[in-house]
């Protein structure tokens, strides 16, 4: 074999280059090869990094936060009150707000029964709240307690301040039952008459133990049972006929009807009378009570005597029911 004996230094310099080139070709090739492989995943990333970029611009401006946050409905409860329950400022994210989450956290508040948070346009949350509604507060008991109408009790705080200022001051009905039964009756008043009532308390009488004592915010009084307590829904229209204060007003549930008769601390203790059938057995009312013998009054409390100078006894029907002169009560009406 004959070997070629004439190569010279540029020779092995240019067979040098031939090999780089072929290398930096098959690394281009490589290269190419990969970038068209990994080209899906590269795009993918750009895509991701630029929202990731745009999303942090958005979340650190001022164009991501709520602009406003808006109560309604409520009446009781104070709007900044709300506000600190739902745990939301001007510093929170309008879109990271939501609205499930803020509810929970505003229901778990015993004086709210419903609420309904909602997104609305410009960047404003609204809150719209129901309230239990209250119809007193007691401050004769281990804890100062406001009642509500739903038949539950809560602990009087300073962020509930703003409701006795609306509602009476209730005395007594410590019992279960009582409380209940005034319960029960404070649900046939109107809310605006509620507020008209400064206190209600307990004041026995001979044939009724649990006799309701009203004191209004005018100075008048209204005496009535458990029952007749809806009747107070027409006080305006029987105040409207009043020329002084410290007047006390009797309801009487039977009739429906309200009067004016002397208050019960101006009254002289007197032996109670009772009525009876022919035949002596106790007549009852529709409430299972004895039933009482009351006589007319004048506007003064005063009896108003027949031609033989005798009290006149204002009669009853066959329950028991008092049928008061036409002209001397004054007709409740419902509001």
């Amino acid at each position: 074999m004959k070997v070629d004996k004439h190569h010279t230094i540029e020779d092995f310099d240019k067979q040098s280059e031939d090999i780089n080139k072929v290398f930096d070709e098959h690394r281009n090739k490589r290269s190419i090869q990969s970038f068209k492989k990994n080209k899906l995943k590269i795009f993918r990333l750009a895509i991701l990094l630029g929202i990731l970029i745009i999303f942090s611009t958005y979340y650190f401006s001022s164009s991501s936060k709520i602009k406003s946050i808006s109560v309604a409905n409520n009446y009781y409860l104070d709007t900044q009150y709300i506000k600190e329950l739902s745990g939301l400022t001007l510093e929170s994210r309008y879109f990271f707000t939501f609205d499930f989450l803020i509810e929970n956290k505003i229901k778990k508040d015993p004086m709210i029964n419903n609420v309904n948070v909602s997104h609305q346009e410009n960047n404003i949350i609204l809150i719209e709240v129901e309230e239990n509604e209250p119809y007193g507060y007691r401050i004769d008991s281990d804890i100062p307690q406001i009642l509500l109408k739903n038949d539950t009790t809560i602990d009087l705080t300073s962020d509930y301040m703003n409701i006795i200022s609306n509602v009476p001051l209730i005395k007594g009905f410590n019992d279960e039952q009582q409380t209940h039964l005034l319960t029960n009756a404070f649900n046939e008043v109107n809310q605006n008459m509620i507020e008209y009532i400064s206190q209600v308390e307990q004041y026995p009488l001979s044939y009724d133990d649990q006799t309701l004592l009203v004191t209004m915010n005018d100075g008048n009084y209204f005496i009535c049972s458990y029952y007749g307590f809806p009747i107070i829904n027409s006080y305006n229209l029987i105040a409207s006929q009043l020329d002084t204060n410290g007047v006390c007003i009797w309801a009487d549930e039977s009739n429906s009807v309200a009067y004016r008769s002397s208050c019960p601390w101006e009254q002289s203790d007197v032996e109670l009378e009772y009525w009876y059938d022919d035949k002596g057995n106790p007549i009852y009312n529709q409430y299972g009570d004895h039933a009482v013998k009351h006589y007319q009054t004048d506007e003064d409390g005063n009896f108003i005597l027949d031609e033989q100078g005798q009290k006149i006894v204002i009669p009853i029907d066959e329950f028991g029911n008092e049928i008061l002169p036409t002209e001397e009560p004054i007709e409740s009406t419902e509001q």
